[in-house]
């Protein structure tokens, strides 16, 4: 499934005023009581979406001089009919930063560019990638759509041969190839007409987190995510708007674009509790529809209601000892939090309207 995450939270980069020593409420160590939110839909009409789940697999073997070195199974599935032909995309990915998996698709154009049909596969990860090609159009599949709108994908055996880049050409390695074949199934998730459905794939809130905040508007974080931990040094930011939230730095100068900025907060001496409510469809605006119908299969007209609700209770421990200096990232990666899925799809919607 692709994950987005999804639209339409603002990462600033916000210089902040320095306070007088002690007059800022927000300055000292908070430790999260509890957690709660993610992304919501309400639709019109009783229907069945589109949310990722599949039921069997697509399987590539790989050879080297018909011996079998791996065999992957993939059931992320994608895929697109338009007046240009028929576009599938299956996948699995290993971790969470996508830079482990594999790839199978297939371009199968309209008679009139039967020419340029052709199957891919793709096995990579950080150190070593490689791609196999069928670029001779001989693949035969089927691909059958239900009442609900689930597709049906089932391949029979196609070969895709190694394709290495050598002395500014590509060449063909007949003696290496992947075989591909199986049957993978769309499996709807039913959604009630009026009722807010919780888009639970796209939640990732932390289990635990812990803000420092220093008076002159630097600080310190701590995020657990399951078993991975991240200290992080920040920026933070307060608006007399309501507006609280922080970038991640890396050094004293280098904040990113990334964090949560929070539109609600109430604070007394020493509890904190962070609101967050963003209308996506406003975002989008008339493309609300279409990216809905596009991405889960909602029903055209059928939208009512599609937002991100974020609300974090903190309480006031004792005041650690002052961060004076930017501290040195884990060497971890940072794992994607709603935060950012958010601000990732509303680029691929700005991408969509070809906007920068």
């Amino acid at each position: 499934m692709k994950k987005i995450t999804f639209f339409t939270l603002l990462f600033l980069i916000v210089s902040c005023e320095d306070e007088k020593e002690g007059s800022n409420p927000f300055v000292g160590t908070w430790e999260m009581s509890s957690a709660s939110g993610g992304i919501y839909l309400i639709v019109n009409k009783t229907q069945v979406l589109k949310m990722g789940a599949t039921d069997g697999s697509i399987i590539a073997t790989t050879y080297n001089n018909q011996n079998i070195l791996d065999t992957y199974s993939m059931n992320e599935l994608q895929i697109n009919e338009n007046m240009d032909g028929v576009f599938i995309d299956v996948r699995k990915f290993y971790n969470d930063n996508l830079s482990t998996g594999v790839e199978y698709y297939i371009r199968d154009y309209v008679s009139s560019l039967d020419y340029y049909d052709e199957s891919r596969f793709y096995l990579g990860n950080m150190n070593e990638y490689y791609e196999f090609v069928n670029e001779s159009g001989n693949f035969i599949y089927t691909l059958k759509l239900d009442s609900d709108g689930m597709y049906t994908l089932s391949v029979v055996q196609d070969t895709l041969y190694r394709q290495t880049f050598i002395n500014f050409d590509n060449v063909i390695d007949s003696t290496r190839y992947v075989l591909v074949s199986g049957a993978l199934k769309e499996v709807g998730t039913p959604i009630q007409a009026g009722a807010a459905f919780s888009m639970e794939d796209d939640i990732d809130l932390p289990s635990s987190l812990t803000l420092t905040l220093n008076d002159d508007s630097t600080g310190f974080v701590e995020e657990v995510f399951d078993d991975m931990r991240v200290s992080t040094s920040i920026r933070w930011f307060l608006y007399p708007d309501s507006t609280f939230g922080w970038n991640y730095c890396y050094t004293m100068n280098d904040c990113s674009e990334d964090g949560p900025i929070f539109n609600q907060y109430e604070i007394n001496e020493n509890s904190l509790v962070l609101g967050l409510y963003q209308d996506m469809c406003e975002e989008m605006g008339p493309y609300c529809d279409d990216m809905m119908n596009s991405t889960y299969g909602v029903e055209i007209g059928t939208t009512e209601s599609y937002w991100a609700e974020i609300n974090v209770a903190m309480e006031r421990t004792e005041n650690k000892k002052r961060l004076t200096s930017i501290e040195t990232l884990k060497k971890k990666p940072r794992r994607e939090s709603i935060f950012q899925k958010i601000n990732r799809q509303k680029q691929i919607i700005h991408k969509s309207r070809g906007e920068k």
